[in-house]
């Protein structure tokens, strides 16, 4: 009988990259542009499974199943600290962690303390008692222990904001950082919202958080509120993507952020679903002649009207979920010199094919005439999407203004621009 050899330790890793390189992911609509889609648990299930096919397999499963750890509560936080050992996944590899996303996270005791107005001790007491948080020293711990690989950081404060200085310190040891989300939440564990006033936002400490970071290439504040903050050289000075909530009340901090990062600043993703407000000049001005991708969760209609004069030379992406709310005998908003250079349109199938449709037919053969270097859109579907294909005729509407329609899942604000890039070429 010929003896079966095993297959090299090397060979099986890489066939579990492509397993979960082809694998169903969700992707975090509050994620950054550096992110990287994260399994869903169905696929988690079928990678666990792979560990009975022999020892070597299971051994090699293991770094796959925690390239990525959430952590929303206490309890969690210290069975990571009390259990974690770099020695469960052989001298083959590093510790694994790629992502790492802490819920629920406490203020800091220093600044509960200092804190002397009453509403912010009401504050306190609700919110504790209602919810096991995780507190600031249990991810600074948590950092220096997972740390070394790390790309990803999203952090959600629970009714407050700030940072210690040991989780400062710590986050100064992460090497790989690409990506940190910032966000602020107020909903119990019975998702429920919590009938307190909100506790103290310690701004301070985020900027030397923020500064402690230089490498970092994408940054998004998800909250309405962020003051001007007291950034350090070489604070974000590698920030390519920058994802933000348009609201009046951060317009300042906002600013702050695209002056400090405006000579790297290439994509800016805005997540407000309310119309935007006067001062988005001040948004666009310092960038307008680098920007090259320009994502919302509105109709870009709405952005794009504020500034709808002014020359984006480098701008050839745009993505939009919704699109304009009336449709008019002419595509008015793809006539407006801001959209002269843009080859790619991405957008949402279920939202915009009929708009499309109706739009092309009744703008007639000078319906794209205004969009001269438009050549391609492409069509997104959620695993939620009712639409599985492009309507034909839609398509062939657009193969007669030489525009190709394309369908794809959801995309990364990323793998937008290199799709636009392997379309079409550099600018």
């Amino acid at each position: 009988m010929i003896a079966i050899g095993r297959l090299p330790f090397e060979i099986i890793v890489q066939i579990l990259r492509e397993f979960v390189n082809q694998s169903e992911k969700n992707l975090d609509h509050y994620e950054s542009a550096a992110r990287e889609p994260y399994l869903r648990r169905s696929s988690y299930t079928e990678l666990i499974k792979l560990r009975l096919v022999s020892k070597m397999w299971s051994n090699a499963v293991i770094p796959f199943y925690f390239e990525t750890i959430s952590i929303d509560n206490s309890k969690y936080a210290n069975l990571i600290l009390d259990n974690w050992n770099d020695g469960f996944f052989g001298s083959n590899f590093h510790c694994p962690v790629k992502r790492l996303t802490i819920g629920r996270l406490s203020l800091p005791k220093e600044v509960v303390q200092e804190e002397e107005e009453v509403d912010c001790k009401k504050w306190k007491e609700d919110a504790a008692e209602r919810a096991n948080l995780v507190t600031v020293n249990q991810v600074a711990r948590l950092i220096e222990l997972l740390g070394i690989n790390l790309k990803t950081l999203n952090i959600t404060f629970f009714c407050s904001m700030g940072v210690s200085h040991e989780l400062v310190e710590a986050c100064k040891t992460i090497r790989e950082l690409k990506s940190i989300s910032i966000l602020f939440d107020c909903i119990d564990v019975d998702n429920e919202p919590i009938n307190v006033d909100t506790g103290p936002i310690d701004v301070d400490s985020i900027s030397r958080l923020l500064s402690a970071l230089p490498r970092i290439e994408s940054l998004y504040f998800g909250i309405n509120c962020v003051e001007p903050m007291s950034l350090e050289p070489p604070a974000l000075q590698n920030l390519r993507h920058y994802s933000f909530m348009l609201e009046w009340v951060c317009l300042e901090g906002i600013c702050h952020i695209i002056q400090t990062s405006k000579t790297t600043l290439k994509i800016i993703e805005l997540l407000s679903g309310s119309e935007p407000t006067e001062g988005v000049e001040r948004v666009f001005e310092p960038i307008k002649d680098t920007l090259e991708g320009l994502f919302t969760s509105t109709s870009a209609d709405q952005i794009i009207e504020h500034v709808t004069e002014w020359d984006f030379p480098n701008l050839r992406v745009i993505r939009t979920h919704y699109p304009p709310e009336e449709v008019e005998t002419e595509i008015y908003w793809l006539q407006d010199p801001i959209l002269k250079n843009v080859r790619t349109i991405v957008t949402d199938l279920d939202c915009s094919e009929e708009y499309w449709i109706v739009a092309l037919e009744l703008a007639g053969v000078d319906a794209l005439k205004g969009a001269p270097n438009f050549k391609h859109i492409v069509f997104t579907k959620s695993e939620h999407s009712k639409s599985q294909e492009i309507d034909p005729e839609l398509v062939k509407a657009f193969k007669s203004h030489g525009v190709q329609c394309h369908f794809s899942h959801e995309l990364t604000p990323d793998e937008c621009m290199e799709l636009d890039y392997q379309l079409n070429g550099p600018m």
